[in-house]
């Protein structure tokens, strides 16, 4: 974590430099580095967010040009961490610094054995990148960038010009009035295809704030298109180039990764907006994506019944809007945050209830509410979102959803139709949005330790007397009178979501993923074939994998852990019970954790088995 990631640092920077002129400004850096300064914005790491955008951007950014490996100049480079992963993806880099004292330092760094001999410690998001890649060379050179004496150390066969600029920090480093000079520069440097890379750093501060680091605030793609003259306030209202624009390059695409660093992002970190938030996974959502920087709009019904909770997420940076999924109008909310400049970046449909009845007894309105607020009011909102996501070419949707939708579940003739219909919506919307950067992530859950099964509702229609003593008779009875033992920790689950949707943890390298299912007993309904389906359809999960989830910890009567498999519930004509461990005996308390079964909702093994 960086100095500059908390106001002690930014004051520290902002002070070296508050009397230097711009023709004192490199020796502002070197001295900084001089004096072993280098701690305001050394991160320790290579760019999570350039690390995805090489690894999967290979559309617009081959290893090779013409059998060469490409070209790469990194100005500003600092210790080498982000030249040095390039380079082991297979590019050829030099990195620029202002300091030999900072050349130094990288190249101490490039040639340590210890460094080149871990390349998973460069944080690849791909597990098997390491392996993949044939290593480039890195090289470090001091120099002025805005000079061109220093272009010859870069020379290769005659040539200085370079295929990819990758600038993470660099323009937010230099005086605002030197930005004309920085992308004439820039046009000079790269070859006529070549691409520019940028990280839009820091978003949070306005172009008048001081620095550095300076506000780039909409700055990019005017600077560029305009020749170096055009700076608006909003990022969002970007000003395209006349046909008669001086500007030399063309936007290629922006990417916004879900992949940042962990600590000191602020408000450069992904927006969540997250339905049902009162309670349940949509809390804790709410609180772990807080704790890790982002920033949480979270929604309810009724607001004003929680205040405690909505004091907390807005002390912490976030919002709580009123919102009922169940409205025809819901995505209205959406749609004015967007207008508003709030970007939303991942939507999280988690509103739900559910109720509970044999089909036969459920009344009209009972089956229409279900539908509201686990179809209809979800595809509302994502309808809105996914447009905004689309023209960014960024975004994520997480559907939580429940086992109940793809099996079918007594007493769930309302409740299970409703989660089947957003799986299935989930998975058209998946493969149309996939060209756009957008993905559509299905959470399928178990049981778990939410107040989900206390607030669940009955019909309001008596249960008929013939299925007294039946399955939908126990499963009502035991919602009502609390003996209903979930399972599945909550919070480890959670956790796995998170981890999965940003690509980290247990998530790294499976960014792609489209299906998560979690739960202790849903692995155990797999084994017992409660999942309809055969084996490599669209819900199959391989035979291996079931075998190996289908375990869970119990504790005996001597409070000792014991491992077993769980065995198919026999049923019985004159003794119908649920089957699986949805229910467990009195006599047992089943330890809360979480199993994630291992296949893609397409029947692709994308996954390793995850024990939380």
């Amino acid at each position: 974590m960086s100095s500059l990631e908390n106001a002690e640092g930014l004051g520290r920077l902002i002070s070296h430099f508050q009397t230097r002129t711009r023709d004192t400004q490199n020796s502002g850096w070197s001295d900084l580095w001089d004096t072993d300064q280098s701690d305001l914005w050394d991160r320790g790491k290579p760019s999570p967010a350039l690390i995805d955008f090489v690894e999967e951007q290979r559309d617009i950014l081959p290893v090779r040009h013409c059998g060469r490996p490409l070209r790469i100049l990194v100005p500003g480079c600092g210790r080498g961490y982000d030249a040095v992963m390039l380079a082991l993806h297979g590019f050829d880099v030099w990195g620029l610094e202002i300091s030999e004292t900072a050349v130094k330092v990288a190249t101490v760094y490039a040639e340590s054995e210890s460094e080149l001999a871990n390349p998973s410690d460069y944080n690849f998001g791909d597990p098997q990148a390491k392996s993949q890649y044939k290593h480039g060379k890195v090289n470090f050179i001091a120099g002025d960038f805005f000079k061109r004496d220093w272009e010859s150390q870069c020379s290769v066969d005659g040539r200085t010009q370079f295929h990819l600029i990758y600038d993470y920090t660099f323009l937010c480093a230099i005086l605002p009035e030197m930005r004309a000079n920085w992308a004439r520069r820039m046009d000079e440097l790269l070859t006529k295809s070549g691409i520019l890379v940028c990280l839009e750093f820091p978003l949070y501060k306005g172009t008048e704030e001081v620095g550095p680091p300076w506000g780039l605030k909409g700055v990019y793609w005017n600077l560029l298109a305009e020749g170096g003259n055009g700076i608006v306030e909003d990022c969002d209202q970007e000003k395209r180039p006349e046909e008669n624009s001086n500007g030399t390059f063309e936007r290629l695409r922006r990417f916004k990764p879900a992949r940042s660093y962990p600590n000191g992002n602020g408000t450069d970190m992904l927006t969540w907006l997250i339905t049902g938030c009162s309670s349940g996974f949509g809390l804790a959502l709410t609180n772990i994506a807080q704790s890790h920087g982002h920033k949480v709009i979270a929604t309810s019904r009724n607001p004003s019944r929680t205040p405690e909770l909505v004091a907390k997420v807005e002390n912490a940076g976030g919002k709580w809007l009123r919102l009922d999924v169940n409205d025809a109008n819901c995505a209205h909310l959406i749609k004015d945050l967007e207008a508003s400049g709030e970007q939303i970046d991942i939507l999280v449909n988690n509103a739900g209830s559910s109720v509970h009845a044999c089909v036969e007894q459920f009344a009209e309105e009972e089956v229409r509410g279900q539908m509201e607020s686990m179809y209809f009011g979800p595809a509302r909102l994502m309808r809105e979102a996914v447009a905004h996501m689309r023209k960014r070419r960024f975004g994520i949707v997480v559907n939580m959803s429940s086992g109940a939708g793809l099996e079918g579940r007594e007493s769930m003739g309302a409740y299970a139709p409703a989660k089947a219909a957003l799986d299935s919506v989930s998975k058209v919307l998946a493969k149309e949005v996939a060209e756009f950067n957008v993905r559509v992530l299905i959470v399928s859950l178990g049981a778990f330790n939410t107040n989900m099964p206390t607030a669940a509702a009955s019909s309001k229609n008596p249960l008929p007397e013939d299925y007294k003593g039946t399955v939908v008779d126990k499963t009502i009875d035991a919602m009502a009178s609390g003996n209903f033992y979930p399972g599945g920790d909550k919070d480890k689950a959670v956790k796995a979501i998170y981890e999965v949707v940003m690509g980290e943890g247990v998530g790294a390298g499976h960014k792609g993923e489209r299906f998560l299912p979690l739960g202790k007993d849903l692995a155990a309904r797999v084994k017992q074939g409660h999942l309809l389906g055969p084996k490599k359809s669209s819900h199959a999960i391989t035979e291996e994998y079931a075998k190996a989830n289908a375990v869970y910890v119990a504790k005996t009567t001597s409070e000792t852990a014991v491992l077993r498999p769980i065995t198919p519930t026999r049923h019985s004509a004159s003794k119908p019970v649920i089957p699986g461990p949805i229910i467990p005996p009195l006599s047992s308390s089943v330890v809360a954790d979480t199993v994630c079964c291992s296949t893609d909702m397409y029947g692709r093994r994308r996954r390793p088995r995850l024990d939380l």
